[in-house]
């Protein structure tokens, strides 16, 4: 679905995916001090959909300032297996950072104990046990955000309209740009439209926010509903 100059570097991945979780994840992410925490706790769990994405050619990139997915809309997507075991490979990495606080605890622990210091054997596995679970809280609200559900149904009505006119459509999701260069989301979204209208497939987008939709209207998407915010459509252009 991405055409290759458009793929991002295998070497940007990491990159991209602290700009996806800084952007895409919810309020605990932008805190002070605790932001870093729950963007550190975040990060692999994000990391674990852009490699599967990126592994099936559905994420666009523009260097390593800004990121989108794209999926298959119509006709529908079939399963996508290079994804999915993509993303399952870097499970370990997710389940890693989730217990090591508490791996860390149990080693030093262990070695306590053996040095006759009960009390700081104890005291060592209940602070492991509570930075495992504040890491899993942190994890939980950066990560809600950027798996949050649309409303189907103007999915639905967009599949139909590209249906009859006999058109390919994909979706463009989790558009996110590093804030220190403020055209990078521009020059990509422009990126895709241009190979969307070689290929004369329609994009629905699917904005996080209002700023984003705003976006997304100056570079000709058009709202699906115009009483009520969500998705938006833009029909292939035909070079002259």
């Amino acid at each position: 679905m991405v055409p290759p100059a458009l793929a991002p570097r295998w070497r940007d991945m990491a990159t991209l995916g602290w700009v996806a979780t800084r952007q895409l994840g919810g309020p605990a992410v932008r805190l002070p001090l605790i932001g870093v925490v729950s963007c550190a706790a975040t990060w692999p769990v994000v990391m674990t959909t852009l490699v599967g994405a990126r592994a099936d050619n559905a994420l666009a990139a523009h260097g390593k300032t800004a990121l989108v997915t794209v999926s298959a809309c119509e006709p529908p997507d079939r399963v996508r297996w290079r994804r999915l075991l993509a993303s399952a490979a870097t499970v370990p990495a997710v389940v890693i950072a989730l217990c090591l606080p508490l791996i860390a605890a149990t080693v030093a622990a262990i070695a306590a104990a053996i040095a006759g210091w009960r009390w700081l054997s104890d005291l060592l596995i209940t602070v492991g046990q509570a930075e495992s679970a504040v890491i899993a809280v942190l994890m939980l609200a950066g990560v809600a955000p950027v798996v949050r559900s649309i409303t189907p149904i103007q999915r639905q009505a967009a599949r139909l309209s590209a249906r009859q006119r006999a058109i390919t459509l994909i979706e463009a999701s989790n558009l996110a740009a590093d804030p220190a260069d403020r055209r990078a989301a521009t020059i990509l979204v422009r990126n895709l439209q241009r190979h969307a209208d070689t290929r004369q497939v329609a994009i629905l987008a699917n904005p996080r926010d209002s700023a984003v939709a705003a976006m997304y209207r100056r570079l000709g998407f058009e709202p699906l509903n115009a009483d009520r915010p969500g998705m938006l459509l833009r029909w292939p252009q035909r070079s002259r």
